[in-house]
């Protein structure tokens, strides 16, 4: 279309014309439940467009020309997902899922009793993520992108950090060691977390490495 028009006379008419359409979105978690935070935004020949806050509205609507749109969808300043689609007639719904999932952590002491009040800092090489704490139950849940993450789990004087891969749909169960000074216990509780062993008890664990070192005994040959 120009840009620029040569107006031989006055009032001369000019008629402008262009395709557009109307097109819904909407913005999904990975376990298809709608997406209730971050920004989605709206690209037209790479230029953006329209932004929107998923805390005030999960499904828009907007008025689109004929060509390739991208939505791009953001969490907490990190890209969970985009598509690209090229509007050549009105749509209903257009649909967008993000890598966003639900995720779950059970903090329990060295007894197995629940851990109320732990904190639990998640962060990335962009920084804090998520800052949680635990309920009576010693359990909190929150919502997280795929990926590898640093966890901090802190409670009263003890503080542990390991690397975790958040994956769909995760529940992972945690486990403080014993403030005895350093046993065998508290050597293969400290290796469960260094190992991030989700969902073994530490007596399982320890039993199974006891029966092995037992294997291993040298045998003692009598003497003739």
């Amino acid at each position: 279309m120009p840009k620029e028009f040569n107006l031989k006379i006055d009032e001369m008419p000019i008629v402008l014309s262009s395709r557009v359409h109307q097109a819904t979105f909407r913005i999904f978690r990975g376990d298809e439940k709608p997406l209730r935070e971050g920004v989605a935004e709206i690209y037209v020949g790479g230029s953006l467009t329209s932004t929107y806050d998923l805390k005030e509205e999960n499904m828009f609507t907007e008025r689109l020309p004929e060509t390739d749109i991208l939505v791009k969808v953001r969490f907490r300043g990190r890209s969970v997902g985009e598509k690209v689609i090229y509007l050549g007639e009105p749509m209903k719904e257009i649909s967008i899922i993000t890598s966003i999932y639900p995720f779950e952590m059970r903090i329990y002491d060295s007894a197995g009793k629940p851990v109320k009040g732990a904190i639990v800092t998640v962060s990335d090489k962009l920084g804090k993520l998520v800052e949680a704490v635990s309920n009576d139950e010693g359990v909190l849940t929150t919502i997280i992108p795929v990926g590898k993450y640093n966890f901090t789990v802190s409670a009263g004087n003890q503080t542990y950090s390991y690397m975790l891969e958040v994956k769909k749909n995760m529940v992972f169960n945690f486990l403080f060691p014993s403030k005895q000074p350093m046993s065998f216990e508290l050597i293969i509780a400290v290796a469960a977390i260094d190992l991030v062993i989700s969902g073994l008890t530490i007596s399982k664990l320890s039993g199974s490495l006891r029966r092995t070192v037992r294997r291993r005994r040298r045998r003692r040959i009598p003497r003739v």
